[in-house]
């Protein structure tokens, strides 16, 4: 899945976002796989592309009792907010270990 989002502390606090200024970098990551936090895994799961969602995530689905250091307090209970843009099928992304190859496929995705 591609989506953009932007992560706040219960305080209100935004601690980081896909979208700022002068540039958008949305993430991308597989469903069912550990790049994702959990809370990201099924929220995504159940979305649409062009759909945002607010969602509140307890720490046990959030960065858990570690935090993020210097960002995110141990046991934080997080907001997002995640907008999906697109989601493809895990046929459809090919795996190389060839960096070449690996940024041609990269760049017919972006496209």
């Amino acid at each position: 899945v591609n989506l953009h989002y932007a992560s706040y502390l219960s305080n209100g606090s935004c601690v980081e976002t896909s979208r700022c200024k002068n540039h958008e970098t949305p993430c991308a990551f597989q469903l069912g796989g550990q790049q994702a936090l959990p809370s990201w895994q099924l929220a995504a799961a159940s979305m649409r592309p062009g759909e945002v969602c607010w969602i509140c995530s307890p720490p046990s689905y959030a960065y858990g009792p570690q935090g993020v250091p210097r960002k995110v307090p141990g046991n934080e209970t997080m907001w997002f907010c995640l907008e999906l843009n697109f989601a493809r099928a895990p046929g459809t992304v090919k795996f190389s270990n060839d960096l070449q190859e690996a940024m041609l496929e990269a760049e017919k995705h972006m496209e």
